[in-house]
């Protein structure tokens, strides 16, 4: 039993960063901060605008203080990156 448990603590969770400028998908581990997988998705899709960024899942931005455990988020979740409003976005459609 003590190699499940070992597995589960070890095992990543796959997210998908979404953009306008792109995706990005990486697996981290579960207790990784959501600013980090924010400052990783920065840096792998070319991004226009300063921010500061917003990083929303199921339409709720979350937390970017918390872990992706703290959070409930789930190997395979999408979450969406925008800047902040008055960050440089893209304007009304």
């Amino acid at each position: 039993m003590s190699e499940e448990v070992q597995d589960a603590v070890e095992k990543k969770i796959t997210l998908t960063i979404s953009s306008l400028s792109g995706d990005y998908t990486h697996a981290f581990a579960p207790d990784v901060k959501l600013r980090h997988v924010v400052e990783k998705a920065i840096k792998e899709i070319p991004l226009t605008g300063e921010g500061p960024w917003i990083l929303e899942y199921d339409g709720r931005e979350l937390d970017q203080d918390e872990t992706i455990k703290h959070a409930k988020l789930k190997d395979g979740d999408v979450l969406t990156l925008n800047p902040e409003e008055g960050g440089g976005g893209s304007g009304p459609r």
